[in-house]
């Protein structure tokens, strides 16, 4: 891994700039010497050298002897015969020779092996090479300092390989067509004027008798939000075959069931509570959209599917968090970072995965990765198409019996948090990832949504409604995370509670739906049986109520509401019952510190978050 842990300082600015040998500073120009070798061009000392007879031919084959003869100072890099073959370089086309050869040995300025060296040297097709007193690259020095006219040459026992970036190799790699064609598709190609040879004006426009194109890739700057050209760079990427291209696709395709043209709930246009309303009036009749949900439901599929697939393929090398990729050793809780923001944890499966040697590259590393495995391209569906949601402001807080909504009413726990608050449910630690979503390494303080206690004077029912936004068409286990008012106030007294839930939602042809609730008809796809009850209702005693509890459910959402305006409603109601005299004996309020919807892809890995507390 010679590319890697090494200085990426350039020795030099501006290597490319032309000018004579008369306009550098003494670094910049040829040495003096007596050595007769010194008034001979690097071209002529390379004729007459008899170890570089092969390099000659190569030189002479690519048909640029004249640039070694020239009064501009270079250091050349040149390898011994015998110390390499030097049949394919002849066998290549003279553009591909210049380029892969000629310039990979080749720098302008001066780099002479005096004192300490210890440098990072671009040579003139931008490639980054390693420089000491001893090797360039893995190429051990035989000879050094050999002066001539218009520059310095050391001789090398091998070659310096080269090697492709990794922008440079998507146009060469096999079996990775489907990647590789996507980043293609996002090249933009511009005049570069500065290198054009400027032509006459026709009809007013600028023309150019030869022109130079520079490319750049949209994809590279807002998908992977990596510069794989970039040669002052390390990455590793991971290329998808083309079978797990497609697999992964096929795999994700269901999570992204997109339809178009349905009303969706505007909170903001609901002025009744859910206890009034029926599967069939909810949407049709109140609180619906001002606009239908209007998308093209194959485009953005296939646009999303294919983002989820780059956003964990590139990592940079010169994150410490990133090394385990590097290294090929794991420990249990390394986590990637990707270059698209995003954490990584499924490390061993890409290495199980990979497909070959990794390949290196001039400014990094690539890893194919095979439809090998539970997962085609390695990470984890939690951490890349179907992430665990969390919510923990609600859209909309109803309670007063003329529906004016209410505003916001964040609060925080006035003490901290200890293990005997929590509810029975946390005591086999199956919950802790809960505890960890709740409260941040920062912090011991529970914050929370609580209704306003004006709000239940003289009313039995308050209401808390959260948008699902972001919600994919797969199935959820919901956690509703409860908080008591006396652990707040210890003078207050434990009360029973009633709560009951419902969710809004669309079936797969875009009707809207209601769960959870006992005025739903009998063939609501959304009935959860994880409820004591088949009508949404959790009841809990004095003393279970005087803790904080998990209320634990599921819901099956049949279509994707991703990257729309429109998402499923989870409707949270607390209610009492009898006379009015008697409602003072219910917890009326409802104190919400988050709902979580965990796919079940990450049920299992959750249960492995533990709190550390």
């Amino acid at each position: 891994m010679k590319y890697m842990n090494k200085s990426m300082m350039l020795v030099a600015s501006g290597m490319l700039a032309l000018a004579s040998c008369t306009e550098y500073s003494d670094y910049n120009s040829a040495p003096e010497d007596s050595n007769p070798l010194a008034n001979k061009t690097l071209m002529e000392n390379i004729s007459e050298n008899e170890q570089l007879k092969d390099f000659a031919a190569i030189i002479n084959k690519a048909g640029c002897s004249e640039i070694l003869n020239t009064s501009r100072v270079f250091t050349l890099w040149a390898p011994a015969d015998g110390t390499y073959d030097a049949t394919p370089y002849l066998n290549m086309d003279s553009a591909s020779v210049m380029d892969k050869f000629i310039k990979q040995h080749l720098a302008e300025y001066s780099y002479q092996v005096v004192g300490e060296v210890n440098s990072r040297v671009a040579t003139m097709n931008l490639k980054h090479h390693d420089f000491t007193n001893t090797s360039f690259d893995d190429a051990e020095i035989k000879a050094v300092n050999i002066p001539a006219s218009n520059g310095i040459m050391h001789i090398l026992d091998g070659v310096s390989e080269y090697h492709p970036n990794l922008y440079e190799y998507l146009d060469i790699v096999e079996g990775c067509d489907s990647f590789a064609s996507y980043i293609h598709q996002y090249d933009i190609y511009t005049i570069d004027k500065e290198k054009s040879v400027i032509g006459p004006m026709v009809n007013g426009q600028q023309t150019y008798k030869d022109t130079v194109w520079t490319k750049t890739n949209s994809a590279m700057r807002t998908i992977l939000h990596a510069d794989l050209e970039n040669e002052d760079s390390t990455y590793t990427l991971l290329i998808p075959t083309d079978d797990a291209w497609k697999k992964a696709k096929e795999q994700m395709s269901t999570s992204y069931n997109f339809i178009t043209d349905f009303n969706y709930l505007d909170l903001s246009k609901l002025s009744v509570l859910i206890s009034s309303m029926t599967s069939k009036s909810l949407i049709p009749n109140m609180g619906n959209s001002d606009k239908k949900v209007d998308i093209d439901p194959v485009f953005l599929k296939d646009s999303l599917m294919n983002t989820n697939i780059l956003r964990n393929l590139v990592y940079s090398n010169t994150d410490d968090r990133n090394k385990p990729i590097l290294s090929g050793e794991v420990a249990e809780k390394d986590t990637l970072f990707s270059t698209s923001y995003n954490k990584v944890t499924s490390i061993q499966n890409f290495i199980d995965i990979t497909k070959g040697d990794v390949a290196e590259m001039s400014n990094g590393y690539v890893r194919h990765l095979s439809d090998k495995g539970e997962y085609p391209l390695g990470y984890y569906p939690w951490e890349s198409y179907e992430p665990i949601l969390k919510y923990y402001n609600p859209g909309r807080v109803y309670g007063t019996t003329d529906g004016v909504e209410k505003g916001k009413n964040v609060q925080v726990l006035q003490k901290k948090v200890t293990d005997e608050m929590w509810g029975e449910e946390f005591n086999d630690g199956k919950l802790d990832f809960l505890k960890i979503w709740l409260l941040p390494k920062s912090s011991s303080y529970l914050t929370y949504f609580g209704t306003d206690p004006t709000m239940i004077s003289n009313v039995a029912f308050v209401e808390m409604d959260f948008y699902l936004k972001g919600a994919k068409a797969t199935k959820y286990r919901v956690y509703v995370v409860t908080v008591p008012e006396s652990l707040n106030d210890p003078e207050q007294v434990d009360k029973k509670a009633l709560r009951t839930f419902a969710f809004s939602s669309h079936t797969s042809e875009g009707e809207s739906t209601m769960g959870f609730y006992n005025k739903t008809t009998a063939d609501n796809p959304f009935s959860n049986t994880m409820f004591k009850t088949d009508n949404g209702l959790v009841e809990y005693t004095d003393e279970d109520n005087a803790k904080i509890r998990a209320i634990e459910f599921d819901i099956d959402v049949p279509i994707c509401y991703s990257n729309t305006d429109a998402s499923p409603v989870l409707f949270i109601q607390s209610y009492a019952t009898g006379r009015q005299n008697q409602w003072k004996n219910f917890d009326r309020n409802l104190r919400i510190a988050g709902v979580f919807c965990v796919p079940y892809s990450a049920l299992d890995y959750v249960k492995t978050l533990k709190y550390t507390k």
